[in-house]
């Protein structure tokens, strides 16, 4: 799903597109990217689709995505995806996928100058420029944080993590004792 880089790329004004499809199969999720969706720029086309309800032809049509971003480390959403990329799209597998094998048509990657890549986080100077923006209050990161807790909460946040209990961002800070 990618809240952070939804929440970055709706403030950057550069890196918007003229149009977002968020797809999630968990309602809280969904929820959140609803919320992330409101405050969205005027004349942007932001839908949120439950993945579970639509298959992919249903919003998605002919070969119109010149840039894909997948959040999430599921080999069957990149594979329907590819069939809809323009001729020379990139196709930004975000989450990773360690250890997976995703089999592709190279003839149908080749002919069409497809360009996949993996990547799992921005490199050092865009932390910085990122941490600066949320320091100084030009980007607001509340919409996508979702609990805070101190050290003492660290067991608690990790089991929520894995058990998917809260739909954002869990923060918990360091020298703290705080409940999460």
């Amino acid at each position: 799903m990618g809240q952070m880089f939804v929440l970055w790329m709706l403030g950057n004004e550069e890196a918007r597109p003229a149009r977002v499809i968020c797809t999630d199969v968990d309602d809280k999720r969904l929820g959140a990217l609803r919320r992330l969706g409101d405050s969205s720029p005027e004349g942007l086309d932001f839908q949120v689709v439950d993945a579970r309800k639509s298959a992919t032809e249903e919003f998605l049509s002919g070969t119109e995505i010149d840039y894909l971003v997948i959040l999430c480390p599921v080999l069957t959403a990149v594979q329907a995806c590819i069939p809809f990329l323009a001729a020379g799209a990139v196709l930004n597998c975000f989450a990773g996928m360690k250890g997976a094998v995703l089999p592709l048509a190279v003839d149908a990657i080749a002919s069409r100058r497809l360009r996949i890549v993996g990547f799992s986080g921005l490199d050092t100077p865009a932390m910085n420029s990122a941490l600066a923006r949320i320091v100084s209050g030009d980007v607001d990161v509340s919409p996508v944080v979702a609990a805070v807790g101190g050290m003492d909460a660290g067991r608690e946040a990790l089991e929520a993590c894995g058990g998917g209990a809260y739909p954002g961002k869990i923060v918990i800070y360091n020298g703290t004792n705080a409940p999460l």
